[in-house]
């Protein structure tokens, strides 16, 4: 998929990805494909809510991988 997104037509020159901050398999899934952490996002959305039925906030982490940067990264499985 990122190989066709950076070929295009028309070709990306980043693409972004983001996820929940507490989830550490999606947050070392995009590192493994090169992803860079770009940014956090504080108490950014609410999934679920208490037992009051006040939200309860979660965090959101922000990735990006450049194009001149994908060709670098490893393998996938390696």
């Amino acid at each position: 998929l990122m190989d066709w997104a950076f070929t295009g037509p028309p070709a990306a020159r980043r693409i972004t990805a983001s996820c929940d901050s507490r989830n550490d398999a999606s947050r070392r899934f995009l590192q493994r494909l090169g992803f860079r952490q770009e940014g956090l996002l504080r108490e950014h959305i609410s999934f679920h809510r208490d037992e009051a039925g006040a939200p309860i906030w979660t965090d959101t982490c922000l990735y990006a991988l450049l194009k001149r940067e994908y060709r670098r990264t490893p393998p996938f499985g390696t």
